[in-house]
């Protein structure tokens, strides 16, 4: 059985209703899923934790990502703070940095991430980390943050083993993308074969970064198993070590427990 770490099933980002999405994930041995409801507005918020609520296969991540954080305002954080003691929501995010787009200044980005870590260290909840071209602000950041032995996680990671290493230092897990296919992803290549399998999970990020052989088609759970094997592949594991190990990582990070 497969844990999908980061998925969006807003129903606005897919072509067919969420509940097929989940059913097609299921019958591809994918059943747990975590959806991240990532934006500015408490609507996102809800529509997370109310799916997250009706159907047993999902967990709720709610936050501010950083594309949103100059919209962010007090009626923002106290939805989330709000909703973070519903018993399906593990962990705040996807929250960070990404001076890649600039979407949000970088002045409310980190702003915007200290005050969530604040949040997330007062609910005891770890977090997930949105980090693009901004590593070096993201780890001092998380650094001077003062969470818990287990922080949370670094979302969809295509870098080098060097900055996971030092992500891992601070207790993180590092989450591998579809990327990992993909014939250019050689870097990343080299970084899974170093990480050490105890700090290793496996996402889709979908509707985005569809593996091989899924490429340009819209991502779902379902697909995860592709990045699954290419990630046994280059471990030199069965793909259902790969699958129980991954599982097993992520119920840890987010305190759910075994069925």
């Amino acid at each position: 059985m497969f844990f999908d770490s980061h998925a969006h099933l807003e129903a606005h980002r897919h072509e067919d209703s969420i509940d097929d999405i989940i059913a097609r994930a299921v019958a591809a041995k994918v059943t747990k899923i975590a959806h991240v409801g990532s934006g500015y507005e408490p609507a996102v918020f809800h529509e997370a934790v109310e799916l997250a609520d009706k159907n047993p296969h999902v967990y709720a991540v709610i936050g501010c990502h950083p594309h949103e954080a100059d919209s962010a305002n007090q009626e923002t954080y106290a939805a989330v703070m709000k909703l973070l003691v519903h018993p399906k929501v593990v962990a705040v995010g996807e929250i960070g940095l990404d001076y890649y787009y600039n979407y949000s200044s970088k002045e409310g980005q980190r702003a915007a991430f200290v005050h969530q870590l604040e949040i997330a260290k007062r609910a005891e909840l770890p977090v997930v980390i949105h980090c693009r071209e901004a590593h070096e602000d993201c780890l001092a950041i998380l650094g001077e943050a003062g969470l818990s032995s287990n922080p949370g996680i670094i979302h969809c990671y295509t870098g080098d083993i060097e900055t996971a290493r030092k992500y891992m230092e601070l207790g993180f897990f590092i989450s591998i993308p579809g990327v990992v296919t993909f014939p250019k992803a050689g870097e990343l290549v080299q970084t899974v074969a170093q990480l050490p399998l105890d700090r290793m999970l496996i996402e889709t990020d979908a509707p985005f970064l569809a593996p091989v052989p899924k490429r340009g088609r819209r991502n779902e759970p379902a697909f995860l198993p592709h990045t699954a094997e290419a990630v046994a592949k280059i471990k030199g594991l069965p793909v259902e070590e790969i699958a129980k190990l991954t599982t097993a990582n992520t119920m840890r990070v987010f305190g759910i427990q075994a069925d």
